[in-house]
């Protein structure tokens, strides 16, 4: 691979990056990936960011999705070999805002958009007993909203909340569809405190999990047919550490309102 870059800075307000990158692949032949940065700051605390750039990747396909080796259904697959490709393009505000004591509260909001010129489906709604596996050319897109607030209100004490929305469409049993087992409202609130001369640190975070749609399940008897979508759910983490000189320790649950 050969890897190309332009950085241009105008004063402190304006920075520009440009980039393409050139691989050969005994697997996957040649193949470039462009990609160009934006970065202005109209104000001293307020940066604006745009972005656009191709990728490709590798799918682990069994390592990503080994949670549907349990099931019963059988694997159909169809022209796997390749590499997942596709544009991605959005951008991000950040704002700082100073507090008393010199305490800061940050707050961030972006928007990306990716399209896939190439993606691996894995489709469980063509049939309910099976799940085929195939790379498609067809349009596969997904879209993200996110909204961030950090927050130190006193020394050792970090507060984050954050939310964000997703619609990831796919070509499934032959029109256009949400990806299923995919939650379109995620929402993330984190609060960290540690201790004076840092003996002690507390963490707790849930996190709120949106509904979405569950693969068909019309073809099996009326008895084994679920809901055609799931409901929203939480879930919450705690920890506790003890900080020494040179070692700690942690103890901790995660999912303790044990949601299944």
């Amino acid at each position: 691979g050969i890897f190309f870059q332009y950085t241009y800075k105008f004063k402190e307000k304006l920075t520009l990056i440009a980039g393409i990158r050139g691989d050969y692949s005994t697997l996957y032949k040649p193949f470039v990936t462009p990609r160009l940065h934006l970065k202005y700051s109209p104000w001293e605390k307020t940066n604006i960011r745009l972005a656009v750039g191709k990728g490709t990747r590798n799918s682990m396909l069994f390592a990503e999705n080994n949670y549907l080796l349990t099931s019963s259904r059988k694997w159909n697959f169809s022209n796997v070999y390749g590499q997942e490709e596709a544009w991605n393009m959005g951008v991000n505000i950040t704002q700082y805002i100073e507090l008393w004591d010199h305490n800061e509260l940050t707050l961030s909001a972006e928007y990306f958009h990716t399209e896939f010129t190439k993606g691996l489906v894995i489709d469980m709604d063509a049939d309910v007993r099976s799940i085929n596996v195939y790379f498609t050319n067809q349009r596969m897109y997904a879209d993200n909203v996110q909204l961030e607030a950090k927050f130190s209100p006193v020394k050792g004490l970090d507060i984050t909340g954050a939310y964000r929305w997703s619609r990831n469409m796919q070509p499934l049993a032959g029109k256009m569809q949400e990806r299923p087992l995919t939650a379109a409202h995620k929402g993330l609130v984190a609060v960290s405190y540690t201790t004076p001369k840092r003996s002690w640190q507390f963490d707790a975070n849930v996190q709120f999990c949106g509904g979405g749609r569950i693969p068909t399940t019309v073809e099996n008897p009326e008895p084994y047919q679920r809901d055609s979508r799931f409901k929203p759910y939480q879930l919450y983490n705690l920890q506790v550490t003890k900080w020494f000189k040179q070692w700690s320790i942690y103890a901790g649950g995660e999912n303790i309102s044990n949601f299944t």
